[in-house]
């Protein structure tokens, strides 16, 4: 027998995050992360640099996309929780002949979603936390 916990519906409302394709009103944000080297080096070490204008840089997410995964290589997201953006996914070195490819994720831990981490573990695990 299974007893229903409605603290997993909530918490599971509370975490589900919404993913967009990266896009141009996303610059600010990637130049901030690109630029800071803690994060880059837990969310991919390896990126290549980002293009110094910023129409070089919207052009890149509009080739990015239209981007055929399987030619490009990559598929990139932001992740948005409760509508603020708080990190992104990315997969690449995507091989479908070997079946393979690299799951990478960067989380903005400064975000406001973030900010309040007692009330986010309330919600997760119950008053009792």
């Amino acid at each position: 027998m299974i007893e229903r916990d409605t603290r997993t519906g909530e918490a599971l409302a509370l975490l589900q995050a919404a993913l967009a394709q990266r896009q141009d009103l996303h610059l600010a944000l990637l130049r901030r992360c690109w630029n800071d080297a803690a994060f880059m080096a837990r969310f991919h070490r390896l990126a290549a640099p980002l293009p110094a204008s910023d129409e070089a840089l919207r052009e890149l997410l509009q080739r990015e996309h239209w981007a055929i995964p399987e030619e490009s290589g990559a598929l990139h997201w932001t992740v948005e929780l409760q509508g603020l953006v708080v990190g992104f996914l990315s997969v690449v070195e995507w091989s479908l002949p070997h079946r393979r490819a690299e799951y990478l994720a960067g989380l903005l831990l400064d975000t406001a979603f973030f900010a309040r981490p007692q009330r986010i573990r309330r919600r997760l695990l119950g008053a009792a936390a």
